[in-house]
């Protein structure tokens, strides 16, 4: 636990592992399992955590930083459970890192697998976050092989975006496969209104059903009457990309069908590229950019 104000804590090739085995009446802290930063500058690499739960937010890490606060995750490790369990949650948000950082936060090279919360953000929880940015992040809900039994979170059973000021994330490559969520509508990423997610390289977002491994995919979510929330950024998709698309019951007569539009792209020429990796979860369509409209947005395109 840090506290310092304005100090930094840098942890480097560590192991942090909380439980020989996880016990639901047990938890390894109120908040941030293996660490937790209150006010002030994390650095963490070649790390990993196993088998950590905490009590409110982040089962591996709890990071609560100030205005000029950042924290920077390379080429660590987050394993929730050695063997899923339906009774034990690694925390209530978050179940691998909670982020609330408005300055900035960085996570490269970082594996998250078997990652369980009890309400939002199944590995990864941002309460407030400007300048987020996942680079070669993969995370997996069912390493082990899917059981229908276990759902990662209520509400972005991989990702969780909060309402808190910060307003942007970016996923450059890796992939988010295998995250189960209860809600009807959670997804594996799940965004609240106003945000926006920007996808880069060969990202891989597909394979997340909701609960039942044979039910609807519902991989990004889109819940609001926006073309802001889905976004290419000016690096622009790879020819590998895969994104799945879910639009909500409340929005898919306006977003969710042929020729409608549901995202927005960078109007630089990498920008515009591959916008038919992009796939609707429901009706199989993929997207194009919207030639008839003005405002580079992107709509769906199909048989």
């Amino acid at each position: 636990y840090l506290n310092p104000g304005t100090a930094s804590l840098t942890v480097t090739n560590c192991l942090f592992d909380g439980h020989k085995t996880l016990d639901s009446t047990t938890v390894n802290a109120r908040e941030g399992g293996g660490i937790y930063v209150f006010n002030g500058t994390l650095e963490l690499s070649d790390t990993t955590f196993k088998d950590l739960t905490a009590q409110t937010t982040g089962g591996a890490l709890g990071f609560d930083g100030g205005g000029g606060d950042t924290v920077t995750v390379n080429n660590c490790i987050v394993n929730g459970h050695d063997s899923l369990d339906a009774s034990v949650k690694n925390a209530q948000n978050g179940g691998g890192f909670w982020f609330n950082a408005n300055n900035g936060i960085t996570v490269t090279d970082a594996t998250l697998t078997n990652c369980t919360s009890s309400s939002n953000g199944g590995a990864i929880y941002s309460d407030d976050g400007n300048n987020f940015k996942l680079t070669n992040v993969v995370i997996d809900g069912h390493a082990d092989g899917f059981d229908s039994t276990v759902t990662n979170a209520s509400k972005g059973a991989g990702i969780y975006m909060a309402s808190g000021s910060g307003n942007s994330m970016t996923i450059s490559g890796g992939s988010i496969q295998h995250c189960s969520a209860s809600d009807d509508a959670g997804g594996a990423i799940n965004v609240t209104s106003g945000k926006i997610v920007a996808f880069e390289g060969n990202v891989v977002l597909r394979n997340n059903p909701n609960e039942d491994e044979d039910t609807q995919q519902k991989n990004m979510v889109l819940e609001y009457d926006a073309n802001t929330v889905i976004q290419t950024s000016s690096t622009g998709l790879g020819s590998d990309a895969w994104i799945g698309v879910y639009v909500a019951d409340a929005q898919n007569n306006v977003h969710g069908k042929l020729a409608m539009d549901f995202g927005t792209y960078n109007n630089s020429e990498n920008g515009k590229k591959y916008l038919e990796n992009f796939h609707n979860d429901r009706y199989g369509y993929t997207g194009e950019m919207d030639t008839d409209k003005s405002g580079s947005l992107i709509r769906w395109y199909g048989p």
